[in-house]
């Protein structure tokens, strides 16, 4: 029972933070994201470090996503004309040239690992930004949209619980997450 309420109320504060980052202004939300990408990618070295001759440098991969954020964040808001994401480019080899100066024994699949937490966390948290930029919707920055869409992300997750808790019952994909259903998946993309 402590569990469950500590869950609630740190789940209720980050509610609160991010709500609160959307609607305050566009800077606010991208900082908070910035953060919460940093975090994530810190959280992908350290499990794949835990692979047998998988050896990345978290400080390093820190600073390239930070960088890597930070550019895309740069187009979002408008302080920087779209081509200068070229440079992103650079630090998506960066890793390479790396591993090779580090002189690991295994260059190869540490490049490739940290390679692909920056596609898979820093680009896709980047992103986020774009939601509510007035580039892409026209107009200025518009937290409505951003808000709609964590709307639309946390009542996908509450509808599938709640159709899986009820009906679910042939299991999705028992070894990444054991509890989910087909018929939760597809009752909470219905209902949403």
């Amino acid at each position: 029972m402590k569990n469950l309420i500590t869950r609630t109320l740190s789940g209720i504060v980050f509610l609160v933070v991010l709500i609160g980052s959307i609607l305050w202004s566009q800077y606010a939300f991208i900082g908070l994201f910035l953060i919460i990408s940093l975090l994530g990618l810190n959280e992908y070295f350290s499990m794949v470090n835990r692979f047998e001759g998988v050896n990345i440098d978290k400080l390093f991969g820190l600073l390239c996503g930070g960088l890597m954020f930070l550019l895309f964040a740069s187009v979002v808001t408008g302080l920087a004309e779209p081509k200068v994401l070229l440079i992103g480019v650079f630090l998506l080899m960066a890793p390479f040239t790396y591993e090779l100066i580090r002189k690991e024994s295994n260059p190869f699949p540490n490049s490739s690992y940290f390679v692909l937490g920056l596609v898979y966390v820093i680009i896709s948290f980047s992103m986020l930004g774009f939601l509510g930029n007035y580039k892409v919707i026209p107009g200025e920055y518009n937290p409505m949209v951003v808000l709609g869409y964590f709307i639309l992300v946390w009542s996908y997750d509450v509808f599938a619980y709640v159709v899986g808790s009820l009906i679910g019952r042939r299991k999705l994909f028992r070894q990444i997450s054991p509890g989910k259903t087909w018929e939760g998946t597809l009752g909470g993309a219905l209902i949403t």
